[in-house]
């Protein structure tokens, strides 16, 4: 078996026991579970298959032109839990407003008139990585989890094809919910 096979069942491995993960969250929790229960699933799932300096998951707020923290894990100066940000003009509304996955290593050159939360502190919070992933209900973004890197360090496209099924997965778990 050469290099390329290896690292393709590798892979197969690494899916087949992310899904089994995934439905062991849907067979746990029941309809009736708060959503803050979900993303603390979401945390130990996203803690044990990803490297990240940053986890935040963001849902649309009443107002749709806001975002609300639901959950950080990580670094915590910039923003947290609870905390609620204008969502035009910043990379974690973008995936919200544009329903699309974002993965890059140099989000700033990317998007250079983006923000990550606030006006000015894509200068204050030097992540330079991430990858977003918007979270569906009914055709519409409801909301994004998005990690970040310090280092310019890209995320392999098994690590946004794992967040998509999660991001696939909690979005069915909120719609029953509601």
């Amino acid at each position: 078996m050469n290099q390329k096979q290896l690292a393709k069942g590798e892979v197969v491995v690494v899916d087949e026991n992310f899904a089994i993960r995934i439905t062991n969250l849907f067979d746990r929790l029941e309809v009736k579970s708060d959503e803050s229960e979900l993303f603390q699933s979401v945390r130990v799932l996203c803690r044990a298959f990803f490297q990240y300096d940053k986890l935040t998951i963001v849902l649309s707020a009443e107002d749709k032109n806001k975002g609300m923290i639901k959950l950080v894990d990580g670094l915590h100066d910039d923003i947290d839990e609870g905390e609620k940000f204008h969502i035009l003009n910043t990379l974690h509304g973008l995936v919200i407003q544009d329903g699309k996955t974002i993965c890059s290593n140099t989000w700033f050159e990317d998007f250079p008139e983006m923000n990550r939360f606030k006006p000015g502190d894509n200068r204050d919070f030097n992540f330079m990585s991430v990858l977003s992933v918007p979270l569906k209900s009914n055709n519409e973004t409801i909301g994004a989890i998005t990690m970040e890197r310090l280092k310019s360090r890209i995320y392999l496209d098994s690590d946004v094809r794992l967040l998509e099924l999660l991001c696939g997965t909690v979005s069915s778990i909120l719609n029953w919910q509601q």
